[in-house]
């Protein structure tokens, strides 16, 4: 009886004429019946872990990133022991402080589907990184920095494409250009993640259905994880380059050799195991990974000689 009240009223308020009195009465009546977008459910919806996190796939990957994350907190502990000298010294540790609060926001964006929102936190992980190396490199750009308005000389200075050019790297950086597109830009490849297409009867126009609150692809979720055990990585390469007065660098090549065990075990298990039952070839997953155990071991006989 309620739905068929709901219906009456419906009718009734389309006979009314048009205007805005119209459009918020059918309005509410759509949010009866459970067909109006509520931006609380939304919200609301940021407080559950989804289901598909307990997936081995996904809960291996999340508690690698949460390894990885600890193992950067605990050299950042060594190298503020000590007083840091001038702009650089601050600019240099207060952005690797930034860059463990972006993999937290990164990770917990990735679990919940929100995957352009998580690719902007992990492009940023680089940028951070970028510039602590450039601060070590040329000290004098921190005061640049310290003085970063958008639109002044020393933001322009210190663009993201300027930076990796100072440093020698390409001024076009594949990764950095991925993680933009799927991230910040706004790309039609970014609202591909969260559309698709469904055909109501043979013959008609397709519909586009956009996904709000998150991207229910889990093939496509996954390689947000992936992206953040990698740039956390590059973060302890980082701390290890840039820091070895502050870190016993033995000790800190371990903790990275530990990290990037952690990435080669998930690459041949879970996700391997993943993208096979999806029909993926997996030929250059497997190079890859014989790669990364070819640079371990390279890695693990130069520590052994420098202990020795």
């Amino acid at each position: 009886m309620i739905a068929a009240s709901v219906e009456e009223t419906k009718k009734a308020i389309e006979a009314m004429p048009e205007g805005g009195q119209k459009k918020a009465l059918l309005r509410q009546v759509a949010a009866v019946k459970g067909e109006r977008v509520l931006a609380a459910t939304l919200i609301a919806g940021l407080n559950d872990i989804p289901k598909h996190t307990a997936e081995k796939v996904f809960a291996d990957a999340s508690a690698i990133i949460e390894r990885d994350i600890q193992r950067v907190l605990d050299l950042l502990e060594d190298i503020t022991k000590e007083p840091q000298k001038g702009p650089a010294g601050f600019a240099r540790i207060g952005l690797l402080f930034l860059v463990v609060n972006e993999a937290i926001t990164a990770l917990l964006l990735g679990q919940r589907s929100l995957l352009n929102q998580s690719y902007s936190h992990i492009r940023a992980i680089h940028e951070h990184l970028d510039l602590v190396a450039l601060f070590t490199q040329f000290p004098e750009f921190a005061n640049d920095w310290l003085k970063n308005e958008p639109g002044s000389t020393a933001w322009y200075r210190l663009r993201p494409s300027k930076v990796r050019k100072k440093l020698g790297k390409p001024k076009d950086d594949p990764l950095y250009g991925l993680l933009s597109s799927l991230g910040v830009h706004g790309s039609f490849e970014a609202l591909r993640l969260f559309i698709s297409k469904s055909l109501e009867k043979e013959g008609a126009r397709p519909a586009l259905n956009v996904w709000l609150g998150g991207c229910p692809r889990e093939d496509q979720v996954i390689w947000t994880h992936l992206h953040l055990m990698l740039a956390l990585q590059l973060a302890l390469v980082t701390i290890y380059q840039n820091f070895p007065d502050r870190i016993d660098k033995t000790e800190a090549a371990g903790i990275f050799l530990a990290a990037h065990a952690d990435l080669r075990k998930y690459l041949g298990g879970p996700l391997r195991e993943m993208l096979k039952a999806a029909g993926v070839d997996l030929g250059a997953l497997d190079k890859y990974i014989e790669g990364q155990n070819e640079l371990a071991a390279a890695m693990e006989k130069a520590i052994k000689e420098h202990k020795a």
